[in-house]
């Protein structure tokens, strides 16, 4: 018999692992372990959710008015001193951060910013404050040249008071083109 802990450590070091791994899991073994496998999956992905882990490492704290960062807390500013937010970034998974991050942070202090994200995304994505600029991966585009311009615009206008956070994951690099002066974005194509 099997118990509910199953040693699922290896499912967290590499997600393409994971997948491969599980799915070797759900044809190989009996009932019961295909069910824990699946699980197991299931928990390995709740666990990197990118949306839910910026929850986890970002608090407010209504006694304190202090916004804290990470899971030790120590990088800490009080909320009396911030205007707004500026968000920005790129990824692949900086949409999802950005939802946890609103759903911290957006009701305590007002939140602005530009996003470029993938266009292959599979929900409609509004904020009032925040554009999020559909941007070519893993070969950058126009739109993403556009959205790195935007954002670096916004960074270059933010005032003192003002608390950016950047959004980054992976698929950034693509998704945020700036070339050097003598190169062309066809030559990063």
């Amino acid at each position: 018999e099997y118990g509910d802990d199953i040693g699922l450590t290896v499912l967290l070091v590499n997600s393409e692992f994971c997948c491969f791994f599980i799915f070797v899991l759900i044809l190989t073994m009996e009932d019961k372990l295909s069910e824990l496998a699946i699980q197991g999956f299931k928990k390995a992905l709740a666990a990197v959710n990118p949306e839910t882990l910026v929850k986890e490492n970002v608090q407010f704290s209504s006694a304190t008015k202090t916004i804290s960062f990470g899971s030790d807390q120590k990088l800490t500013f009080e909320t009396t001193k911030i205007s707004r937010i500026l968000v920005i970034g790129a990824g692949k998974a900086s949409a999802e951060m950005s939802f946890g991050l609103l759903e911290v942070l957006g009701s305590v202090i007002p939140c602005y910013g530009s996003i470029n994200i993938p266009h292959d995304r599979k929900y409609k994505i509004e904020h009032p404050n925040i554009h999020f600029q559909y941007s070519a991966h893993p070969i950058p585009d126009e739109a993403g040249l556009e959205g790195t311009h935007k954002i670096l615009n916004l960074i270059d206008s933010a005032k003192q008071d003002e608390l950016v956070i950047a959004l980054f994951s992976g698929g950034g690099s693509s998704l945020l083109p700036s070339p050097a002066e003598g190169i062309t974005l066809t030559d990063e194509q």
